[in-house]
């Protein structure tokens, strides 16, 4: 239980990223950022079920003595519910730098990606037991094998994505975006490959199976930084328009937006949370929900982001980043 302390540093690191990432999307709403917020909470889901979860649990299994199956049973378990928040966390990685380069994901290609990851999740659940399939490497089990190969080409494939985007950035954007894209994408192929490095290096098993999961972390904190510092820069000399009075008045009458609604509205605008929406209206978090419930059911959008959008681009006041 000595590494109970390192599970809650990690938990905590986890638990900051999930909460300041969706807080720089509602700051500086974007699309690319919206993929970008996705990509790092599924990424630090993965690394909480990983890692805290799977080993906790094998750590307190341990204090009870079980048998060597029923350990190897609740650690195959748990990987298994780690695998889908690991592929989202990939998906929206390959959207984001879509995005930033101007490029689509045409559903043929989504439909294909999740069914290849699909394939690996089968592949993995079937050679769990080791006795009916061999593995071709001495001493690593086949599943094991087909994690590590399953990594390699996933994270390979995001890390040529990052290369392409660093040196080939959408010609949309302004110089001073590009060179902002440019860093960013960069930092994230370094970090990739950094990953891979020590991944492959590494001559331990036990680094592939029980440590690889905490770079799910770190490797997001000098990109997330950079980008935070950068858009503080960038928008204190491109400010994002305000939305006009006028217009954002012709908006409520055209949806019939009750004053409350209203009032939710313009807070979410300027980038509140749902909790600081409470607290400046004397409500409950709850009864925010429900006003934002009712907002997006009468608008026919189904998130924030989509709201923002909507509003935006009917004043024509909405920018792509």
């Amino acid at each position: 239980m000595e590494n109970i302390p390192s599970y809650i540093g990690l938990v905590v690191l986890a638990g900051a990223m999930v909460w300041l990432a969706p807080r720089l999307f509602l700051r500086y709403p974007q699309r690319m950022l919206l993929f970008f917020v996705n990509a790092v909470v599924f990424s630090c889901a993965f690394g909480v079920v990983d890692i805290v979860g799977r080993f906790l649990a094998l750590e307190l299994l341990a204090r009870l003595t079980p048998s060597p199956q029923v350990t190897a049973t609740v650690a195959f378990v748990l990987r298994l519910l780690a695998f889908p928040c690991l592929v989202m966390s990939w998906y929206f990685f390959i959207r984001m730098i879509l995005e930033i380069r101007g490029r689509r994901f045409s559903l043929p290609l989504q439909a294909a990606f999740f069914v290849l990851q699909a394939g690996a999740l089968a592949a993995y659940f079937l050679t769990a037991d080791d006795a009916l399939l061999r593995s071709p490497v001495k001493g690593l089990p086949l599943y094991d094998l087909i994690m590590l190969v399953f990594n390699i080409v996933n994270r390979g494939a995001i890390f040529i994505l990052f290369v392409r985007a660093t040196f080939a950035p959408n010609g949309r954007n302004d110089l001073e975006r590009r060179r902002g894209l440019k860093v960013f994408t960069g930092i994230y192929a370094v970090a990739y490959l950094l990953y891979g490095m020590a991944a492959l290096t590494m001559k331990s098993r036990g680094f592939l199976c029980y440590t690889y999961p905490i770079l799910e972390f770190f490797m997001h904190v000098p990109p997330f930084l950079f980008l935070k510092a950068f858009l503080g820069r960038y928008y204190a000399h491109h400010p994002l328009e305000p939305v006009r009075e006028g217009a954002l008045a012709g908006f409520f009458a055209r949806h019939q937006i009750s004053s409350r609604e209203q009032e939710i509205i313009r807070l979410l605008l300027e980038g509140k949370s749902g909790r600081d929406m409470a607290e400046e209206l004397f409500v409950s978090l709850k009864t925010v929900k429900t006003h934002l419930s009712n907002i997006f059911r009468k608008l026919g959008v189904k998130s924030r982001w989509q709201l923002i959008t909507l509003i935006r681009n009917s004043q024509q006041h909405y920018q792509e980043f």
